[in-house]
């Protein structure tokens, strides 16, 4: 889930243009043990 978590990230900060946003999915997919940026 932690990756799928991760590429859902990127989707939304490509549809989402939100700093805030994109750093909390960010800091959620390290959190989750993915940490593949």
């Amino acid at each position: 889930m932690s990756k799928k978590s991760c590429e859902a990230a990127e989707s939304i900060k490509d549809a989402i243009h939100d700093n805030r946003m994109f750093a909390e999915r960010a800091i959620y997919c390290i959190a989750n043990g993915a940490g593949e940026l």
